[in-house]
């Protein structure tokens, strides 16, 4: 009798959680569903297109460089770059699943080297199998060491933070991470993304460690008028601001060096968004905290901000505004995509502090074949 109620509880047991894991994957399916239709926009017909094809063959015939240069121990090059490999695992129901995955997973890691950085931070290589998979192509490139999130700040669905750091240089692989408390929209939850940031160090020297982050903040919703970005909904910015909160909280927490790198997908442009137009000289929230942008000399009160460099503003005080890695207009898969109407963004950054690293170059690449519909940003550095 024993063995037979055994059996009874098991096989109950069994059948129990395959049935709520069904039941999760169809209510997914229905939030998709809505968020396909209602929430993100209507604009599912272009989101479906491939670019050209002449595009994807120039890509194809894409060589690396096969005498690159020899590194300069003076020169540190940091690269971040959005690779927005997305996998929809019911595509027909989430339209912002990437489009040219497997070819362009194929071809990012050349491409990247091609530009020689030193460190790559990468964002949206949400599978594990995906990570292991740019691991081992960018190894094979040269880039030894590598460090991601834990499989315990997975979602529900198996998928991570999306957060993957590469390099020339020797990273410690004792990583520290935290996923953000909330999240700005519901598709980007328990059930799908886990955003936070991961930190390491790189060894520059032989006794000389600089912190280094990745980050990935949530993204807005814009309310679409006339088929464009209007205003984003306040709701999600007073939760990204939260988010970015939180992030001043752990690099505050875990800085042990003088000087520190982050690498981020912040999801908003410095300036605020509002009735259809960036307001110049009006920093967002999330923008002011990291870099203390808009605070009066000498009065930064609490919550304090980090006062971080923005690396790119920096060395292009006149241009940074316009100058987009996340752009509607003039990036096919961004330009065709689900979130077509929003607006233009510079919203990928590389932030540093201390005064052993000086930013003499900063550039956004990657711009010139699309890889993804994020560009992305590179930055030198002086070691001092």
């Amino acid at each position: 009798p024993v063995r037979f109620w055994s059996r009874v509880h098991f096989r109950f047991a069994t059948k129990t959680i395959a049935a709520l894991a069904a039941a999760q994957m169809i209510v997914f399916a229905l939030i998709a569903t809505y968020i396909e239709f209602e929430y993100i926009g209507k604009d599912r017909d272009r989101s479906v297109f491939s670019p050209p094809a002449e595009h994807l063959e120039s890509l194809r015939s894409r060589a690396p460089v096969q005498n690159p240069r020899p590194r300069d121990p003076s020169l540190l090059r940091v690269l971040n770059f959005n690779a927005w490999e997305v996998e929809g695992w019911i595509p027909q129901f989430i339209v912002a699943a990437s489009r040219d995955r497997e070819l362009r997973l194929e071809l990012i890691p050349p491409a990247v080297a091609e530009l020689q950085p030193d460190i790559v931070i990468l964002q949206e290589v949400w599978k594990y199998q995906t990570r292991l998979k740019l691991i081992d192509e960018f190894r094979r490139l040269g880039f030894a060491f590598a460090v991601h999130g834990s499989d315990s700040m997975m979602s529900w669905f198996g998928i991570g933070n999306g957060l993957l750091i590469v390099s020339r240089l020797p990273l410690d692989p004792d990583v520290e991470s935290k996923t953000f408390s909330r999240e700005t929209r519901f598709d980007e939850g328990p059930l799908f993304a886990r955003k936070g940031v991961l930190k390491t160090r790189v060894k520059v020297g032989a006794e000389r460690w600089i912190d280094l982050y990745a980050t990935h903040t949530g993204g807005f919703t814009t309310e679409e008028r006339n088929g464009a970005g209007y205003n984003f909904y306040s709701s999600e910015q007073q939760t990204k601001a939260h988010q970015t909160l939180e992030l001043v909280d752990f690099i505050t927490a875990t800085n042990r060096s003088e000087n520190l790198i982050v690498g981020a997908d912040l999801n908003t442009h410095p300036y605020v968004f509002r009735n259809g137009a960036y307001v110049e000289g009006e920093f967002t929230p999330e923008y002011a905290l990291l870099t203390c942008a808009g605070y009066p000399p000498g009065k930064v009160q609490a919550p304090s901000c980090l006062g971080l460099r923005d690396t790119f503003a920096m060395l292009h005080p006149s241009e940074h505004s316009a100058a987009y890695t996340y752009d509607t207009k003039e990036n096919f898969y961004a330009n065709t995509g689900t979130f077509s109407y929003e607006p233009r963004g510079r919203i990928d950054y590389i932030f540093s502090k201390g005064a052993g690293l000086d930013p003499v170059d900063s550039q956004v690449v990657l711009n010139q074949f699309e890889l993804s519909d994020h560009y992305g940003l590179l930055t030198t550095f002086q070691l001092k």
